[in-house]
């Protein structure tokens, strides 16, 4: 059986591979921003139906607080945009 300190060891060992691959120490910065994406695809999304839009406008304005930009001005055109830079 294994003393805890061998078994801390070792999960220290194995979330420092983790967290500190070695492909990535000695790749530039625009390698890495590049590798760190290759093979993903992002599905997160967010979406204003428009109804949505109009209410939030609606309340803001019966409240006298700005519209949150978020909501405001988004349209498909604007997710795709951000998408496509990676936000």
């Amino acid at each position: 059986m294994t003393s805890r300190r061998e078994f801390m060891a070792a999960v220290a060992a194995a979330s420092a591979a983790v967290a500190l691959p070695a492909v990535g120490l000695a790749q530039s910065k625009d390698k890495k921003a590049a590798a760190k994406h290759r093979g993903v695809i992002d599905t997160h999304f967010h979406f204003w139906a428009p109804e949505y839009t109009q209410l939030s406008r609606e309340w803001g304005e019966a409240h006298h607080s700005a519209a949150d930009p978020r909501i405001a001005q988004w349209s498909p055109q604007v997710a795709l945009e951000e998408m496509d830079r990676g936000r």
